[in-house]
């Protein structure tokens, strides 16, 4: 199995052995992402790469295939993938911040408010409220 991450919230790749490199599946280019590449590119801080999810996947418009690549499969109850960077709030707060309104099965209607440390981040959380259809309501805060 292959260790798909994301670089600096704009790159798809897969990992090398020893971690210290990774080869481009994708990227976003309007936020700075590198979308191919002849040679690997060099991980110096561990801190730059997140594991990725299959949600990555959809992002970066890169095929998924389960029995090659090795992801995150930390999915919540709402559909929403909590990585590395983004965290959930009890209120609206200053920057990338974006409040979703979920219907639940049950009936409920619940609002959560989702925190961004970058806009690649915030990117990724915004992708998956507009993808995920049990979002009801979104507005960034």
């Amino acid at each position: 199995m292959l260790n798909a991450v994301v670089y600096k919230g704009h790159t798809l790749g897969v990992l090398n052995a020893d971690n210290t490199a990774m080869d481009v599946l994708g990227g976003l280019k309007s936020i700075g992402g590198i979308t191919s590449s002849d040679k690997p590119i060099s991980i110096n801080n561990q801190d730059d790469i997140r594991t990725a999810s299959k949600h990555d996947f959809d992002l970066f418009r890169v095929k998924f295939e389960s029995d090659l690549y090795s992801v995150s499969n930390d999915v919540d109850i709402d559909g929403f993938v909590m990585c590395e960077g983004i965290e959930e709030r009890t209120e609206a707060c200053k920057g990338f911040c974006l409040e979703v309104v979920v219907s639940r099965p049950q009936g409920d209607n619940i609002n959560r408010f989702f925190h961004a440390k970058d806009s690649a981040l915030f990117a990724n959380i915004y992708q998956q409220a507009i993808s995920n259809p049990n979002v009801i309501f979104m507005e960034v805060v």
